[in-house]
């Protein structure tokens, strides 16, 4: 247990997350079972990890992340592991890739059931139907879809704004005022294209500390620079192979092999 908390204490302290996902104010982490589902590599782990920094203490012991890819989950039941967190004082387990553990509704349910006090929030696959196919939890779990940026998430980012969501009815009602109030602020669409090409996904976030200016069609979908044939009029000019000496000249050549001698010998009748 031991080495989970210092996991945690370590994924906790180095996260970064420079934009503060609007699904966070959405949920109603009262719920004593929250299922976040999305597309891979959508951010539902460091939307965990951003809840746990957010509203614990890194070195704190009421709030616990766990990957269920680890080996430990092959030898021992999350029942188990979850029971010896709740003894220890643990309010929240973060549960990631609920769906890499055989049978995890059933052992979610008994955790729902025996352990009153403790608040379990697993993350899954946006093609899980957590409540119409898990009869065990589909009356007690309150399920979410993380999506991936939005474009008033992309130009909070680049811009450092704090640009707030609003309702269909308000744009509706304002969208002259809200637009002329945004414009004022920042011009959206320099910055239309990249959400196009590479915004939606936040893993292009993984390259932005690393990668040097170039030109939209030097990237990827992913945002990392793409790579391009070397110019080869910048290449040093190749010199010629170096001659063969004499006796290499007058060695004679042969004309033909012992493999290709057999076989076009004539075959022998049997």
């Amino acid at each position: 247990m031991e080495a989970f908390y210092r996991t945690h204490k370590y994924l906790v302290t180095h996260l970064g997350t420079p934009v503060r996902r609007g699904l966070m104010d959405e949920v109603d982490w009262s719920q004593r079972l929250i299922g976040i589902k999305g597309c891979r590599e959508i951010g539902k782990t460091t939307f965990l990890l951003s809840y746990a920094r957010e509203c614990f203490a890194p070195d704190g012991r009421e709030c616990l992340y766990v990957n269920l890819n680890n080996f430990i989950f092959t030898e021992r039941t999350l029942t188990d592991f979850a029971g010896e967190f709740y003894a220890a004082g643990g309010k929240v387990l973060l549960i990631d890739q609920i769906f890499k553990y055989p049978n995890w509704s059933r052992e979610l349910r008994y955790c729902y059931d025996h352990y009153t006090n403790l608040r379990i929030v697993f993350t899954g696959s946006s093609v899980m139907r957590i409540k119409e196919e898990n009869h065990e939890v589909g009356d007690i779990v309150a399920p979410y879809y993380l999506r991936g940026f939005s474009f008033r998430e992309l130009l909070n980012l680049k811009t450092g704004l704090d640009l707030q969501p609003f309702s269909f009815d308000m744009l509706m009602r304002d969208r002259h005022l809200i637009a002329r109030d945004i414009c004022d602020q920042v011009n959206p669409g320099e910055y239309f294209h990249d959400y196009l090409h590479h915004g939606f996904y936040p893993f292009f976030l993984e390259a932005q500390l690393f990668r040097e200016p170039a030109q939209d069609d030097e990237h990827d979908p992913r945002g990392r620079r793409a790579l391009h044939p070397p110019d080869r009029a910048a290449l040093p000019a190749q010199t010629a192979p170096p001659a063969l000496p004499d006796f290499a000249k007058r060695a004679p050549a042969r004309s033909t092999s012992v493999s290709s001698a057999r076989t076009s010998a004539p075959h022998a009748p049997p």
